[in-house]
């Protein structure tokens, strides 16, 4: 072999095996580049609060526990130093609350909502002691829900079984303010925010089921398996930013 074919040959070999090392960094950077990333759960809600006395003073140490109405779990928490205290991952629904300090039961309350992808917080003033409770009834303790989302949550098991409506998702969407009914060249669907009834994005369960092929309306979902709907007409979170009108989710 002379000496020229046996530098081709050598070269040929340190630029395979740079090619190699390239490969293999590519290799690598794509294995972290794939990492999956943890879904987003947008049917779910939580409860928060903050629990004083009644002098105003935040109360650490109490424990908080929460009964779900429809399902029956149960669920305990104890207050942070600053009194706080958090519930997440929820199913929407009602649930019965009770705040005990040092054994005993100073705040019950019954009936506590939770909606679909909002957090309900709860401000909890405990008895003085003597063996006084306050106890609250009612489907809401507190409308102040974290976020500037607008829009209406609409719990369906309570809805059909007061008011009178058709048994179709846009007929719940219409009940939003700011929406009405959309041409009806497009089908039985809605415009939301006086945008084109092919601007609005459809979840269920978290998963998204526009129809990508016109973006009017969406996949079939039968009326009975959903449980509420969230139409969110403006001021919603990034997770919904692919939307250019409203989003229905449910």
């Amino acid at each position: 072999m002379n000496s020229t074919n046996f530098r081709k040959q050598m070269l040929g070999a340190s630029s395979a095996l740079r090619v190699l090392a390239m490969v293999g960094a590519g290799v690598a950077a794509s294995t972290v580049a794939i990492t999956p990333a943890a879904a987003q759960d947008y049917t779910s809600g939580a409860i928060t609060g903050t629990v004083t006395d009644d002098t105003g003073a935040n109360v650490s140490g109490a424990t908080v526990t929460i009964t779900s109405q429809g399902q029956g779990f149960t669920r305990e928490s104890t207050t942070t130093s600053n009194g706080n205290f958090r519930f997440g991952s929820l199913p929407t629904g009602s649930y019965d609350i009770e705040v005990s300090n040092g054994g005993q039961v100073g705040y019950r309350a019954e009936g506590v909502s939770v909606l679909a992808g909002q957090s309900n917080a709860i401000n909890i003033t405990l008895a003085s002691t003597g063996g006084n409770v306050i106890t609250v009834v009612g489907a809401q303790i507190d409308n102040a829900f974290e976020g500037t989302t607008q829009g209406l949550n609409v719990d369906l098991t309570e809805l059909v079984k007061r008011t009178p409506i058709s048994r179709d998702l846009t007929s719940v969407v219409l009940l939003a303010p700011g929406t009405e009914q959309g041409d009806s060249a497009f089908g039985n669907l809605a415009s939301i925010g006086g945008s084109s009834v092919a601007e609005n994005a459809y979840y269920v369960n978290g998963l998204n089921l526009t129809n990508f092929d016109n973006y009017l309306g969406s996949a079939r979902v039968p009326f009975e398996f959903l449980r509420s709907v969230e139409t969110k007409t403006g001021g919603y979170p990034a997770e919904f930013g692919r939307a250019t009108g409203g989003v229905v989710n449910s």
